[in-house]
This record gives structure tokens, sequence and C-alpha cells, in this order.
């Protein structure tokens, strides 16, 4: 079974033969992902292993113990909106549904894990994951001194650490990986010459983008970036090749002859 100084290693191998990134590129990455850690897990002492920061985590923990149980939300929840209830149907219930059956899988790998542990540390492990989409997204628009420069400052903006904290069992962390890794396979389907690989990436980032939605009600501003983007590209490109047909197809000298006396007269 492989040590943690093992998987770390193997990590970096991996990190630098997809990204041709040096050794301190990686160091620093590393360094702000675990400054991140640490300060996102200071509230972990007071939480016991039972307690969550903010109110809605309870009800998707309740749920995910729903799904565990009986495998599927009921149709109706009694414990909303008292006495009445809500429906179900028109919830917006794939957050849950990733809780439960992640920490099914866990599960097998640690049998002490309980679904309230999960919860709680879900928000600082999914940290983890926005801090390297984030990164790969900017080094893809920019380079990799600005992209270290932004994971630093992610890490560290005020209103960002309590929505990734731990115990905030929130769908807060998993709607931005969501939508950055969405991002980042478009930009990403860009750059590929083939069809086959520009067809696959914009598949999956159309998959991500749909469980987006399924986690998210704001997922409009998403694919609104991505039709103003297409549209801005498709509009210049519109224009560079009018320009260019005008460029190589010039008025006859005739007309221009033609134009000059009507001027004159």
């Amino acid at each position: 079974m492989l040590n943690s100084t093992q998987t770390l290693s193997r990590f970096y191998e991996w990190f630098r033969s997809v990204n041709g990134f040096s050794w301190w590129t990686f160091a620093i990455l590393c360094f702000a992902v675990g400054l991140g850690i640490f300060l996102r897990l200071q509230s972990l002492p007071l939480l016991e292993g039972r307690y969550f920061l903010g109110t809605d985590a309870y009800r998707f923990v309740r749920q995910s113990q729903q799904i565990l149980r009986h495998g599927a939300l009921p149709s109706h929840d009694e414990m909303r909106a008292v006495p009445l209830g809500k429906d179900n149907s028109y919830q917006l219930t794939f957050y849950p549904y990733a809780l439960a059956y992640t920490f099914r899988l866990l599960k097998l790998l640690l049998p002490r894990l309980t679904l309230e542990k999960a919860a709680i540390l879900y928000p600082v492990i999914t940290f983890g994951f926005i801090c390297f989409a984030f990164f790969l997204l900017v080094r893809h628009l920019t380079e990799v001194s600005t992209a270290l420069f932004a994971v630093l400052g992610l890490t560290t903006v005020p209103d960002f650490i309590p929505r990734t904290m731990a115990g905030f069992a929130d769908r807060d962390a998993l709607t931005l990986l969501l939508f950055l890794l969405a991002i980042l396979l478009y930009c990403q389907s860009w750059r590929v010459n083939t069809f086959f690989k520009k067809g696959l990436l914009v598949v999956l980032s159309g998959v991500i983008t749909g469980l987006l939605g399924l986690t998210w009600i704001g997922v409009g501003v998403l694919t609104m970036i991505i039709v103003v983007l297409n549209a801005v590209y498709f509009l210049t490109n519109l224009f560079s090749a009018r320009q260019v047909n005008i460029r190589s197809n010039p008025l006859p000298s005739h007309g221009t002859h033609k134009v000059t006396e009507t001027v004159n007269r």
C-alpha cells in the first residue's frame, strides 16, 4: 500500500507529464492548497464530528440519510414547509445523491467513517480540487505565474473561506467545482485539433453543465458565458472573413473610373 510520500511523488510525476510544469510550480501550488486547507480546518475541533455550519447542511445530510436507507428521496418531504411539506420532484437533488453515494464508496475504504464526518470534511476536500481546476483554467488563459498568484488569492479570499470551511456542508463547494470544470473542458476543446477529442471535451463539458443544473439554480450564468463567447467568436471571424474577402477581391479599375467621373460631374 502506498504511503503519503509515494502518493505525492506519483501525483507530481503525473502533474509534470500532463502539464510540463517545473518542480517549483508544483511546490508553490501545493503550498497554496495546503495553506487553504489549514485555514479551513480551524473549525474542525468545535464541530465534534456531528455539528455543521449553517442550517441547510442539516437538511442535505438528512436527505442523504434517506437515500442511503431507502435508495431514493421520498416524493414529499414532510419536514419542510411544515405542516404542508414540500414536493421533492421540483427540487435540485443532485447534491444529496452525490453526498450519499460518495459516502458509500468511502465507507468501503474507511469502515469507521460516518455520514456526518464525511459531510463535515467534504467542503475542504472539494476545495483542493477547486484549486487545481482553477489553476489549470487560469494557466490555460494566461501563464503559470499568473495562475499561481490567482490560486494564492483564491485560498485567502475572506468571503470564500467560510463557504469551503470544514462543517459548511452546503452545495457551494460542489457548485463551484462543477462550474470551473465545465469552463475548463470547454476552453480545452478549443486547443485540440482532432474532431474526436474536441467533441469528447465538449460533451463532457455539457454533461458537467447538466449536473450543475441539477445542483444550482443559477446554471444560466454558465450557459450565458458560453453563448456570449461563441457569439463574439463567430462575429469576429465573420468580420475578419469579410475583410479578407474585400482585400483579395478589390474593385475593378473600370468601376473606379466610373465612380470618379460621377463624383467629378
